[in-house]
Order: C-alpha cells, then sequence, then structure tokens
C-alpha cells in the first residue's frame, strides 16, 4: 500500500504546541468547561415542538418513529435511532435525552482541538479554535436541543479526522473502513452532512496523491453512497412534503441569508426556537464583534489550512446556491451549524498568521469575551421559547380562577390552538378540561361554553376568525401576552 508517508506529511506529527505541558492543562480545563456549559441547566429552556417531534419518536413505538420520520420529519433517522437507544440506556426525561446533544456538542470540543492543531502549523490554533467553541452560543444553544444539529456537527469534524487517519496510518486498513463509516454516518443524520461530506471527498481526492490511494478513495465514495442508498425511497417521500411544512417560516433565497448566518457564526444574532437571540441591545457593539470576525475569516481564506477552506466553501455556498431552486434546503440559523467549525478554524487562522503579537493577540482575546458574553446572556436571561412559561402561567392563573370563582360555582376550561397542543399538555399541571380551538369553530360550539370560565391561548397571527369570535360573544376579562418571532407569540385571555 503506497500511501503518503507519515515522515512526508506534517499532519502525522503532533505539533510543538501539544507536548507544551501548560497547554495541555489549558486544554484539560477547556474541555471540563466546555462540557460543564453544555451540560448546566438543561431543562432551563422551554422546549419547542421540533423537540417535541423527537420525544414522540423516542417514547412512540419503533414502527410509529419511523413512519412518523415519512410524514412529519425533515431528517433522516440516525439521530433518532441512536437517541432511542440513548433513552433505554440512560432514561427518557428531558434533561437526561438533552444531555445526548450535550454529549455530542462535547466530543466536537475534543475532535475539533485535535484536528485544527494537527493540520495547522501555527502554534495554538487548535487550543483557540476549540476554546472559540466552547464558549459560543451558537454552538451551545444547540448543544441543549434535543435535535440532530449537535452530533451532525461532531461527525463532520470527525470525518475530516479520518481522512488525516488514512494519510498517516500507512498500511492500515481500518482507517478506510471507518471513514466510510462516518461519512455515511454524517448522510444519515443530516441531509446538510451531504454538503460537507462533498468537501470531503474534494478534500480527499486533493491530499491523496497516489493512484492507489486515488482508487481506493472511489471506494470509500461509492461505498457511502451505497449505505446511503436504503434511506433514498424516504428521502423521496420527504422531499415532497418538507417544502410544504417549512415554506411559510423560511427566508426567500438572497445574498441576506449568507449574511445572516455570518451574524449567527459571530454569535451577534440568529434565529432559535420562537425566539431571536442578541449579544448585545446595541448595535455598534454588534458591530465590533462582526468586524473582527470577518477580517479574521477574510485572512482565514486566503491564509489557512485546505481542509476547513473547503470545508467552509463547499459546505455553505453549495447549498446556498441551490436554495434558488429550493428555498427550504438553506436554513440561515440551523443548518449551517454543521460547517462552523471550520468558520471558526478559519478565524482563528486568520488572525494568528498576523506577525504583530500584540493585534493577534487582542483580536483574540476580544473575539473569545464576546463569546463568552453571549454564552452567559444566553445561560441566564435568554429564552428560546415561550411554552414553559404560558403553562407555567396559565397553572397559576386557573389556581386563582378557581379560588376566586369557588362559591360561584363555575367551571374553568381551557381552549388552546391545535399546533400548540402537545407543548402545552407537557406544561400543563391544572387538570382542566383542554378544548382544541380550532374544534370551537360555530356559534353553536362556542355557546357551550357560555357561564363558564375559559382561558383562551390565542397565537398572535394577523387574523384568526375563531380568536376575534371569541372577543366578540366573550367579555375579556384579563390579557397577558408571551412574544416571539414567526408568529408564535400567545396571548393568554380569560373570558367570561
Amino acid at each position: 500500500m503506497d500511501d503518503v508517508s507519515p515522515t512526508s506529511n506534517s499532519s502525522c506529527r503532533p505539533s510543538r504546541s501539544a507536548l507544551i505541558p501548560p497547554l495541555l492543562i489549558g486544554w484539560m480545563i477547556l474541555f471540563f468547561v466546555g462540557a460543564l456549559i453544555r451540560f448546566h441547566a438543561l431543562d432551563r429552556q422551554s422546549l419547542w415542538n421540533d423537540e417535541m417531534s423527537s420525544i414522540r419518536f423516542v417514547h412512540g413505538s419503533l414502527q410509529e418513529g419511523l413512519a412518523q420520520l415519512k410524514t412529519s420529519e425533515s431528517h433522516p433517522p440516525l439521530f433518532f435511532l441512536q437517541l432511542r437507544l440513548w433513552k433505554d440506556w440512560v432514561g427518557g426525561s428531558l434533561v437526561l435525552l438533552r444531555a445526548n446533544s450535550a454529549v455530542w456538542g462535547t466530543l466536537a470540543l475534543f475532535a475539533l482541538f485535535g484536528l485544527s492543531n494537527r493540520l495547522s502549523p501555527s502554534s495554538g490554533v487548535g487550543f483557540f479554535t476549540a476554546l472559540l467553541l466552547a464558549f459560543s452560543p451558537f454552538p451551545v444553544a444547540y448543544s441543549q436541543e434535543l435535535r440532530p444539529y449537535a452530533m451532525a456537527m461532531c461527525l463532520g469534524v470527525f470525518g475530516f479526522w479520518m481522512i488525516e487517519e488514512i494519510r498517516c496510518r500507512q498500511g492500515k486498513r481500518w482507517p478506510w473502513f471507518a471513514c466510510v463509516l462516518v461519512f455515511a454516518s454524517e448522510l444519515t443524520t443530516h441531509y446538510w452532512g451531504s454538503f460537507v461530506v462533498l468537501s470531503q471527498l474534494l478534500y480527499g481526492a486533493l491530499v491523496l496523491t497516489e493512484k492507489k490511494s486515488r482508487l481506493k478513495w472511489m471506494g470509500v465514495a461509492l461505498g457511502t453512497g451505497l449505505l446511503f442508498l436504503f434511506w433514498v425511497p424516504v428521502l423521496r417521500v420527504q422531499m415532497k412534503f418538507t417544502p410544504e411544512i417549512n415554506g411559510w417560516w423560511i427566508d426567500r433565497p438572497s445574498p441576506m441569508n449568507l449574511f445572516n448566518t455570518f451574524t449567527a457564526f459571530c454569535g451577534v444574532r440568529f434565529n432559535f426556537a420562537a425566539s431571536k437571540f442578541l449579544l448585545s441591545p446595541l448595535p455598534w457593539a454588534r458591530a465590533c464583534v462582526l468586524l473582527v470576525f470577518a477580517v479574521g475569516l477574510a485572512r482565514g481564506l486566503w491564509k489557512g489550512a485546505l481542509a476547513p477552506r473547503l470545508w467552509f466553501v463547499v459546505g455553505l455556498f453549495t447549498p446556498y446556491l441551490l436554495s434558488y431552486w429550493m428555498p427550504s434546503i438553506y436554513v440561515w440559523w440551523r443548518y449551517p451549524l454543521l460547517v462552523y467549525p471550520a468558520f471558526l478554524w478559519l478565524v482563528v487562522e486568520g488572525w494568528m498568521s498576523f506577525s504583530l503579537v500584540r493585534l493577534k493577540q487582542g483580536a483574540l482575546v476580544f473575539l473569545l469575551l464576546s463569546q463568552v458574553g453571549g454564552t452567559w446572556v444566553y445561560l441566564t436571561r435568554w429564552e428560546k421559547a415561550n411554552p414553559k412559561a404560558v403553562g407555567a402561567y396559565v397553572t397559576s392563573l386557573s389556581d386563582s380562577l378557581l379560588e376566586s370563582r369557588e362559591s360561584m360555582r363555575k367551571d374553568v376550561v381551557i381552549v388552546r390552538p391545535a399546533y400548540f397542543a402537545a407543548l402545552f399538555s407537557y406544561y400543563d399541571q391544572t387538570g382542566l378540561t383542554v378544548l382544541d380551538q380550532d374544534k370551537l369553530d360555530s356559534v353553536s360550539k362556542r355557546a357551550a361554553l357560555k357561564g363558564k370560565e375559559i382561558i383562551l391561548l390565542a397565537f398572535d397571527v394577523p387574523s384568526d376568525p375563531i380568536i376575534e369570535a371569541f372577543r366578540q360573544e366573550f367579555q375579556v376579562t384579563s390579557s397577558r401576552a408571551f412574544p416571539a418571532i414567526a408568529r408564535m407569540g400567545v396571548t393568554v385571555l380569560t373570558l367570561e
């Protein structure tokens, strides 16, 4: 076997920085703190509909779960299948299920440190890249969500790692088979994994220069495709309904989507569930962070290692261009997480390539502080969705209504939107009768509620005839709004 010789490949030798005990101690502390952040208060953020879909998959039968993937999911099966095994081994509470994503997010720290430290000639690139990943609010948020993003991001890092193992493990067969398995896992965890795999296949084709290695690399590509073939029939089914269920909240294709992705990557602003995350309310502060990231990224694309450049350019711009054909391919605040490690890697390499020591150190410290601040906001003040708060408010409201209306012997009922049903049921502790709003679509049906105290949950949409009818036919006695983006705000009304 005539692969690239380890002695001729600098990525096969540990960099000097990896041998310095203080840096290793710093890395151990970083790994611990990064894990602590991802496992901190896993139940603080409210559930949202996407996560409820994951919960239904793991708590129902396997047959029901696989049917769900064909009717109401837009992702391949691997994340959900491993989450089901996780639930059987570890437990099915919200904290324990979200811990699965936290594990994947933590593993990504380890893998990115090893990979970037291995390929980047500048001392400290691996450490600072992992440091930014550890504290950035964007990946932290998705490392606490019950969805496939953290797992897909981590597998992307390991995919490039396997290529380096092929380059270094002369005469070994296992890296080739491992590479096929990792690539296939990327494809069956998230469909955006196909764009990351494309960048990895291009990278392998460029760095594996020997004839036999290139032939084997073609075998890797073929083996990856064959392992994914079993899922293609389901993918075709999903492609028929995915634009319908996703279309109304996805931004139209435009260059602005790329800029929005850049702001998310910088931890400055991104959508998440039913809320918008902002690093700071001060526009000038956000602009400064964007500028420092932009300078590092531009220089990193010029000076950086080949792996992150291909990962970033191919993995991001291919789906962006395809979004002009199918807009649902590019959701700027979610799917690009799979190329986020490459972004950080390029930014750090870009700043490390400057010769002025104080300049590059100051820029990296500034970026780190901005991400620490963003993660602090995420962990302490910001909420991604409103169902948990709505459920707590309705519980306290029902208690006070029952107490005040006890002498009047009035029943209290809750009317909720059908789209909000699963989330509200998860947080509902009232024990009251709960009715779906869409089943009260006539005057006679609503008349049956006369004489009752009604707690009405209303989505903040421009026009809802049933809500308007309730307002006209009953007297509003109280109102409290729980704002959110994408028409997902909820106003809780009491009517009599």
